[in-house]
This record gives C-alpha cells, structure tokens and sequence, in this order.
C-alpha cells in the first residue's frame, strides 16, 4: 500500500528579491490594487480617496477570488485544518 502527503503552503518571501518570477508575473496587478486600496482608505491623509479605495478594493477582491479558483481547480482538494501538539 502506497500513501502520499499533499501539502498547500504560503510563502511568506522576506523582501520583493525573494519572490519568484512566476509569482511576481501572475499576481503584480492584484499587489499593486490592494496596496493602492489600504493606501487610499487611511483617513486624514492628502491623499485619502474612499471611492477610488473601494474601486481597487474591488478589483483586488476579484484578482483572489480568481486566484482561489484556480488553486481549488489545480489542486482539487478543500481547504484543510490540522495543527500539530508537538512532544
């Protein structure tokens, strides 16, 4: 009997040189909306601007869910809980 262990991590990169190309190539627009989101939503600030917040808000939203579709589509497994008690 074989067994196998699938494993969906985050990669948590410790500057922008730490993320890999294909990352940065997929996923450049969605980072750059919702930082320009979180940017135009802090209050009293020159450049606070809520509509236009909600506008990249929007559009950052769509980018995930899209990008949660598709990890759903490649791996074809729901999201799983499981932590570890240690020794």
């Amino acid at each position: 009997m074989t067994s196998s262990l699938q494993l969906r991590v985050i990669l948590v990169p410790t500057s922008l040189t730490d993320v890999p190309d294909f990352f940065y190539d997929e996923f450049h627009d969605a980072w750059r909306w919702g930082a320009l989101a979180r940017l135009l939503k802090m209050p009293g600030k020159d450049w606070t601007n809520l509509p236009l917040a909600g506008f990249y808000q929007k559009r950052y939203d769509d980018e995930i869910r899209i990008a949660k579709s598709r990890a759903q589509a490649e791996f074809g497994q729901p999201d799983r809980t499981m932590s570890y008690g240690g020794l």
